[in-house]
């Protein structure tokens, strides 16, 4: 076995060095973005919002039933041509996510709006029916 002497030694802390550099960098310029998202519960209703810079109406799809819902948003971002890029801070990305609410809804209530890159979607509780009688034949 041999052992590295301390010029080798720094050899190698500056390719670690540079290496966390370019890990770094690959992660900030690649990575997919972590949109912003809350969902809450108001009483009669749940409301999600959410970031979604670069979403238009058309870009976003909502499916809803009764016991939750999926959201599905693809957004894209427009380069300039003929212009290389150097810096990437948001990408064109594509998103889906399925979530189950704790109480049941009212799937031809729900409304959802989007302003300046803040999508707001409030699924009203379905109405509590009181529990029903069954006569019993025989």
């Amino acid at each position: 076995m041999y052992a590295l002497t301390n010029g080798w030694n720094s050899h190698f802390a500056t390719l670690d060095e540079l290496r966390r550099y370019m890990h770094g960098f690959r992660t900030f310029t690649d990575a997919p973005s972590r949109r912003r998202a809350a969902v809450g519960d108001r009483g009669d209703a749940y409301v999600l919002e959410a970031d979604v810079p670069g979403a238009t109406p058309e870009s976003i799809k909502l499916d809803v039933t009764a016991k939750g819902f999926t959201l599905s948003i693809e957004t894209t971002v427009a380069r300039p041509s003929g212009l290389e890029a150097r810096r990437l801070e948001r990408a064109s990305e594509k998103l889906s996510e399925r979530v189950e609410l704790p109480a049941a809804i009212d799937p031809d209530k729900v409304t959802a709006t989007l302003l300046n890159g803040a999508l707001t979607i409030v699924f009203p509780k379905a109405s509590e029916q009181p529990p029903r009688r069954i006569a019993v034949s025989g």
